[in-house]
């Protein structure tokens, strides 16, 4: 069972042979080895093995290559000169140092390079300069739900049947194989989150408190989609008997987290001032799966806010930038009355609001979300629910199920 992950492997054909270096950053085992193996196979239509070289720094049996001066030896060894040759350095993050060694082999003309890693140090704006901005970065994600109904051959009679199996088990594609063993995805997901804890978040900051991350994380993980306050997370961890911590030390340990994608925080955006804040922000799990198990919940406790964490996993890549919304009207009073909108996503030639409303039954939500897209006055206005849509009673707002959404 084996999907081609068709939204990256369109981005990396698209970039072939171009005089950047390509990264796939993402978090750990969402795939990525995987893609860079389809394209590999991809490239092998037109081009003879030899012109690829391939290491998997994860691997075992390439441990030896993590010391730089091994890992030019064996390139060097592999390059044949005025030949196309295509580089692959996967999880190239595990080699202190790289950076040079690849600014090497990126001079040389005949060797295009890909890279991938499992936190955002491969896209920051350091490494960008260190090479002058020739750079391309491709990001990615656990299983979409259509990439999961694809797998599974989905159509409309097992549609819901799906749906329903994709909010409890997430995407994270090596589960695929298992989730008819509960027991065995519980074990599976806890070793990925003791893996990006272990190897990539507490060596990375050099972090001793580990039980305090741990905590720091469940807290954020209880707390998806509302905004972040660092001394909510000190009160919480004084009542879980953890002596006080510094906001500072809180803001770190997010950072951290955010860094090896753990989480992901969507920044407030003020839609009348057309600005964002980069101190207000939300918190959301990039995978609804390990969020519940970090947090020992139910997928079915505190779904409405599960739901929009879905919606956000499932439009991250298809908008340059996401954003949670807020505008303030002074009414006829002169009282400020302050909106909410879930998520503002914008591209260069649209801006979509979303809101999310598990049960339009909820009459109080319904009407609460719907007329603050109302008083919007540009893009396109889209509610999401669970519920079956049997009507649109508005001109500007579409009501949509959010399994037809999330298959678009």
């Amino acid at each position: 069972m084996l999907l081609e992950r068709n939204i990256y492997l369109k981005k990396l054909c698209k970039v072939r042979d171009a005089k950047l270096i390509k990264t796939l950053t993402g978090p750990r085992r969402c795939g990525k080895t995987t893609v860079f193996l389809q394209f590999i196979k991809i490239l092998k239509k037109d081009i003879r093995d030899y012109q690829i070289i391939y290491i998997n720094f994860d691997k075992r049996e390439n441990k030896y290559l993590i010391d730089i001066e091994q890992l030019e030896n064996y390139i060097d060894e592999r390059i044949i000169r005025g030949i196309k040759m295509y580089l692959f350095l996967d999880e190239i993050s595990n080699v202190n140092g790289f950076e040079d060694l690849v600014a090497k082999y990126f001079k040389n003309k005949h060797i295009d390079i890909y890279l991938s890693g499992s936190n955002s140090y491969l896209s920051s704006t350091h490494l960008k300069s260190k090479f002058f901005n020739r750079m391309v970065s491709i990001k990615m994600l656990p299983f979409t739900f259509h990439e999961f109904y694809d797998l599974h051959a989905g159509n409309e009679k097992c549609k819901q049947q799906l749906y329903k199996k994709y909010c409890q088990c997430g995407g994270i594609p090596i589960l695929m194989h298992f989730l008819a063993d509960e027991e065995l995805v519980e074990i599976i997901v806890n070793s990925i989150i003791d893996g990006i804890l272990g190897r990539h978040v507490i060596p990375r900051f050099n972090i001793r408190n580990i039980l305090l991350l741990k905590k720091v994380l469940e807290f954020a993980m209880i707390n998806i989609g509302k905004y972040f306050d660092a001394n909510d997370v000190v009160e919480f961890l004084v009542k879980n008997k953890f002596r006080h911590t510094s906001c500072k030390t809180i803001e770190t340990y997010i950072k951290s987290l955010q860094d090896c994608f753990m989480l992901v925080t969507i920044q407030k955006y003020d839609i009348i001032e057309d600005r964002a804040d980069i101190y207000f922000y939300k918190i959301y799990a990039l995978d609804i799966n390990v969020r519940n198990l970090i947090t020992n919940r139910d997928y079915n406790f505190d779904f409405d806010m599960q739901l929009e964490n879905i919606v956000l996993i499932n439009v991250f890549l298809k908008f340059q930038k996401i954003y949670t919304g807020v505008f303030s009207i002074i009414d006829e009073n002169e009282n400020v009355e302050i909106y909410e909108v879930d998520f503002v996503c914008i591209n260069k030639t649209d801006k979509l609001y979303i809101q999310v409303c598990e049960n339009l039954a909820d009459v109080e939500q319904y009407l609460k979300k719907t007329s603050t897209l109302q008083k919007l006055d540009d893009g396109r206005k889209l509610l999401l629910t669970n519920s079956k849509v049997e009507e649109q009673p508005f001109e500007d707002i579409e009501i949509k199920e959010v399994v037809d959404f999330l298959l678009e």
